[in-house]
């Protein structure tokens, strides 16, 4: 079976006077820089067969990781494609960079 969709997702993230105060110098002029985070939900299925249902939900807890492009470059995207693994160490050094994001 195929199927398409699309998941829609809104994150909020705080960071503190003293991280913004490290990030800024970093933000203006690097070219981009690793952000690293953890997802973690439930992922739901339900298939219908008719008079047949079935569901369940499964776990996901993943390592993630993206690119984003410094204050002061030009590109067409600002964030790198994110990428998961199991550890942050599977990501150190494999992050794709903000141009490789389909805009």
């Amino acid at each position: 079976a195929k199927g398409s969709g699309q998941i829609n997702v809104h994150m909020d993230a705080e960071l503190s006077p003293q991280t913004s105060l490290e990030l800024m110098p970093h933000l203006m002029s690097d070219s981009e820089l690793p952000m690293f985070l953890e997802l973690q939900f439930s992922v739901g299925v339900d298939l219908n067969f008719g008079a047949a249902k079935f569901g369940t939900t499964a776990p996901f807890k993943k390592k993630c990781g993206m690119n984003i492009a410094g204050l002061l470059v030009r590109t067409n995207t600002r964030l790198g494609p994110m990428i998961c693994r199991e550890s942050f160490e599977q990501l150190d050094g494999h992050l794709p960079h903000p141009d490789e994001a389909v805009a």
